[in-house]
């Protein structure tokens, strides 16, 4: 079986460090962007199984990236999960965190603190249903 590839947007250098050695210890290959623009760039070049995006980065938030890899004809068929580890992510949004991503036309919303134990069993489920 073909590995799958993920990349990996986020600001913080030692997440990113720490999360693509737990993936490609299960077995993913894994690709890593310090930014929003970074990661579109390397979204549309290498077509990645998955993007996992952080949601609070300094250059354009997760929000407006997702927004920006889906009206781009290169990327916008790449399933994105969002990633945080901010209780509320959206001040002012009424709505589950959970809920809202979707909305925003996420697969998902992944809490860094929480569920970074079974993030590959996580990707294995939302890869599976492409």
């Amino acid at each position: 079986m073909q590995q799958q590839l993920i990349l990996v947007v986020d600001d913080d250098e030692a997440f990113r460090e720490i999360i693509g050695k737990k993936l490609m210890g299960a077995g993913f290959l894994c690709e890593t962007a310090a930014s929003a623009t970074e990661g579109h760039r390397k979204a549309a070049a290498q077509k990645p199984d998955l993007i996992l995006l952080d949601i609070n980065m300094p250059d354009t938030n997760g929000t407006q990236a997702i927004l920006d890899f889906h009206t781009d004809p290169n990327t916008k068929d790449i399933g994105i999960l969002l990633i945080s580890n901010m209780d509320n992510p959206w001040p002012g949004v009424a709505a589950d965190k959970h809920i809202f991503a979707k909305e925003l036309g996420a697969l998902g919303f992944i809490d860094k603190a929480a569920d970074m134990d079974r993030l590959p069993q996580i990707l294995a489920e939302h890869l599976s249903k492409k």
